[in-house]
């Protein structure tokens, strides 16, 4: 709950300027599924797709081949229950170049407990996930093991 005292202003700011990628839908989860009423600017920064293109769309456009469908069914299934869900998997961009996705999603209740939206922070993690696959390919080379040698020789 915001204080009453806390200028709505300087919370619309927040959101929209904050890193992190903001959406909120409406609470449909059956098909054709939830439709986008909010995007923050880093949202159509990381997407490419300008806030007309996404409203009143389904994040289901952000979505494709490499997408983790089971993890979609777990999503589905933990919104509906009320829960609040978190998970990583890959979406695409209007350009259709990949990119990581790591999401939070919490229903939005009214003051009668019904679920009426959903709202979802979202960051980019394809550079984390580079990396520690770098890594991991990494130490699966080295066969002969590790050595580390100060500067003194040691």
């Amino acid at each position: 709950m915001i204080d009453k005292r806390f200028p709505m202003s300087l919370f619309e700011l927040a959101v929209e300027q904050t890193y992190d990628s903001i959406l909120i839908t409406t609470a449909e989860l059956d098909l054709p599924g939830p439709q986008i009423i909010y995007v923050n600017d880093a949202f159509c920064r990381k997407t490419g797709y300008s806030r007309e293109e996404l409203i009143g769309k389904t994040p289901r456009i952000l979505q494709g081949e490499m997408t983790n469908r089971s993890l979609l069914d777990e999503l589905r299934e933990t919104l509906a229950s009320g829960q609040r869900f978190e998970g990583s998997t890959i979406n695409y961009r209007k350009n259709g170049q990949p990119y990581v996705v790591r999401w939070s999603i919490s229903p939005l209740m009214n003051e009668k407990g019904e679920i009426v939206n959903f709202v979802s922070v979202q960051r980019d993690i394809t550079h984390q996930v580079e990396l520690e696959n770098f890594n991991q390919r990494l130490l699966e080379s080295l066969a002969e093991g590790v050595f580390c040698i100060d500067n003194q020789g040691i």
